[in-house]
């Protein structure tokens, strides 16, 4: 039992690339980019916010 579970066991980093390729084989890397722009829009006020309370303290 536990020989099988060793023998299974696969990296990090080939799920990861795995599951990469399956989201730009799915959806494609425009549409991939298109929802990612949105994402930044919203996580760089928030850095801003927090570098000018730096800044200010």
């Amino acid at each position: 039992m536990i020989d099988n579970m060793r023998d299974q066991q696969v990296s990090n980093s080939s799920d990861n690339i795995k599951l990469n390729e399956s989201i730009v084989r799915k959806w494609g890397t425009r549409i991939t980019v298109m929802c990612l722009i949105p994402l930044i829009g919203i996580i760089w006020p928030i850095f801003a916010l927090i570098n000018t309370s730096i800044l200010s303290s």
